[in-house]
């Protein structure tokens, strides 16, 4: 056998691998299309998946279901089966526990002043921006926050104030996407999270994912 025939039957090996494990999940490509986990992840990154691995605390999985409409999202979980998911005033409890995230951006409202000094930073960074009249809403991680000294409280939906496109049943017991919970999670189904709270379409909006549901754990986390 030629040098270039086993060339060639190596490549046909590798193609015939990658299409084996695309159809079986076993390994997947995909690139991160939304803003929903910024900053952690921006769009248009490229990341790899596999159902080899087991979905875990702060892990991000791929899925798709029903309410999703079969297409594809990618989320961090934050609960398992069993948990008890809770979300007081924009931040997270897991079974009576506060989390700790420094991965998220959360919304806080600054006056134009306090804007003024992190404008050349929101630009630079791309940090989620809103103007409401006079002020500014700004998405920004907890070690933003501290970096440049700002110490208002993160902005909140009070509770009983609707969210739109909360899960049916989330809304009929009156949560919204910062006051939320308690919930217990269903054997065989996990929680997910976006790290951009307040731009993320996650389990907030359309509940649990059954483990059957996911296609594959992130690699490299």
């Amino acid at each position: 056998m030629t040098v270039i025939n086993i060339v060639l039957c190596l490549v046909q090996i590798v193609i015939f691998s990658w299409i084996v494990g695309r159809l079986t999940h076993t390994i997947g490509y995909y690139t991160f299309a939304t803003e929903s986990n910024m900053p952690t992840h921006h769009v248009g990154e490229i990341f790899f998946t596999s159902n080899l691995k087991k979905p875990d605390y702060n892990r991000f999985v791929c899925f798709k279901n029903e309410a999703t409409k079969n297409s594809i999202y990618i989320f961090r979980v934050i609960g398992k089966p069993n948990d008890v998911i809770e979300i007081r005033d924009g931040y997270v409890y897991r079974n009576g526990s506060k989390l700790n995230e420094p991965f998220t951006w959360n919304q806080y409202q600054l006056s134009a002043e306090e804007y003024q000094r992190i404008a050349g930073f929101v630009e630079k960074n791309h940090n989620q921006l809103d103007e409401i009249g006079n002020n500014y809403m700004v998405s920004l991680t907890d070690g933003e926050l501290q970096q440049y000294h700002l110490t208002m409280a993160r902005y909140a939906a009070f509770k009983g104030k609707e969210t739109d496109y909360i899960y049916p049943d989330f809304k009929a017991k009156g949560y919204n996407a910062d006051n939320f919970g308690p919930v217990k999670i269903p054997a065989g189904s996990y929680f997910l999270l976006g790290d951009n709270r307040h731009n993320a379409l996650d389990s907030r909006y359309f509940g649990f994912v059954k483990a059957e549901e996911i296609l594959g754990v992130k690699l490299g986390d």
